[in-house]
């Protein structure tokens, strides 16, 4: 019990949410940007080659000591990472 308790613990603290939108992979790019307003940064990581699919990389924060990177392709979440700060 006490280490689900510590591991939900880390998990709530990674966590990104804006307003009622808790982001999550699937969610897109559109929808985090309304909610969210815009990322630190945007990078291109990929323009796609013959899918076309763009690879994007954003940064928000500093949010509660960490740094979100969120990665799309084709304007959809695919995974979310956090740094500390």
């Amino acid at each position: 019990m006490i280490v689900l308790t510590v591991f939900l613990a880390a998990q709530t603290a990674m966590a990104l949410r804006c307003g009622n939108l808790f982001v999550e992979p699937g969610v897109s790019s559109a929808e985090i940007l309304a909610s969210c307003g815009e990322p630190n940064s945007k990078e291109v990581l990929s323009t796609g080659g013959r899918s076309g699919a763009i690879k994007e990389r954003w940064t928000y924060g500093p949010k509660s000591g960490y740094y979100y990177l969120l990665y799309f392709k084709a304007g959809v979440l695919e995974k979310v990472a956090s740094k500390k700060k």
